[in-house]
Parts: C-alpha cells; sequence; structure tokens
C-alpha cells in the first residue's frame, strides 16, 4: 500500500534532487511510449499538468521530443533557430508530436502545422485556452513547441537561468 501511495506521489508531482529545481516529470495516460524524458523546471509542473489533462481529454498521447536543454546542449535537424532565452534551457517549454486515433497515428510538425485532425485540434486548442503558448502561432512558426511565455519577463528568466546553471551543475 505504502509503495503504491509513494508511486503516485513521483508520478503526479515529480522528482528533484537537492536545490536544482530541474526534475523528472511524469504522467500516467498522457506520454506515448518511446518518448523521451521530460525534464522540467518545477515551477512548470503546473503547466505540464494542464497540457497532460488537455491530452487525456482529448484522447490524444504526447510523443516528447524535448523539454529541458542544458545551454551547451547541441540541438540537432531544429525544426526553428532556437532561440537566445530559450524556455527550454529554464524548464519551461517541451517539443512534442502527438499520437492520436486508434491507429496510434503520429502527427509530427507538418500535421501540426497544417490542417489538423479533430483530437489534435481538440489539445491546441485546449493548450492556448489554458494560456499556454503554441509554437504555431509564434511570429516564425514552430508547432511542436508549448511554453507558458516565462521568457517574456527577462529579468525572471535570467535569474532562474542562473540559479539552474549554479544549482544543477
Amino acid at each position: 500500500m505504502f509503495a503504491s501511495v509513494l508511486l503516485l506521489c513521483l508520478v503526479s508531482f515529480g522528482v528533484s534532487y537537492g536545490s536544482c529545481p530541474i526534475e523528472s516529470y511524469s504522467s500516467t495516460g498522457c506520454f506515448a511510449s518511446g518518448s523521451a524524458l521530460v525534464n522540467i523546471d518545477r515551477s512548470f509542473r503546473s503547466s505540464m499538468n494542464s497540457i497532460c489533462a488537455a491530452a487525456i481529454s482529448c484522447r490524444v498521447k504526447l510523443y516528447i521530443t524535448d523539454s529541458y536543454r542544458r545551454p551547451d546542449s547541441p540541438v540537432l535537424n531544429p525544426i526553428v533557430q532556437p532561440a537566445q532565452l530559450s524556455n527550454h534551457k529554464i524548464g519551461h517549454a517541451i517539443d512534442m508530436n502527438v499520437v492520436y486515433g486508434t491507429s496510434n497515428t503520429l502527427c509530427n510538425s507538418r500535421c501540426l502545422g497544417g490542417t489538423q485532425p479533430a483530437a489534435v485540434k481538440c489539445l491546441i486548442d485546449a493548450v492556448k485556452t489554458a494560456r499556454r503558448r503554441w509554437g504555431g502561432n509564434f511570429a516564425i512558426t514552430d508547432a511542436v513547441h508549448i511554453d507558458d511565455g516565462y521568457n517574456l519577463n527577462v529579468t525572471a528568466y535570467r535569474s532562474l537561468y542562473a540559479k539552474i546553471q549554479r544549482d544543477c551543475a
């Protein structure tokens, strides 16, 4: 019984170590098999909970391709050039594809940026309703991207970036 409760807490709340605010995030029913490990800043957890609730409600699964990205990590084959103040560098963004339908069809960047199937459109609409930013609405379209706009407050962004660099080495 205790092990079940502990596992539920780990799945719902993530696991972080020490003063580093980056934690692993998991959610039952949200992620497609084979997704990359999801690492986020603990203050992005409520956004991830909202994104995952939308995915579950829309009956899709997220195939995560990127989340927290160390500043010195190269981005292989980027769809768009990473921003200088990228929310990935502070754990406030994910890149994903969407798996939908009974045949587990993959909706990639082309699909996300084009005419979306109903279940995928449901997810994107729910993400936007929850006041998260979808990269399909950016000036330079990045349809696989979702974030919370943390980088719009440059002072807060730089402070969190410095904390992560200091505490997560």
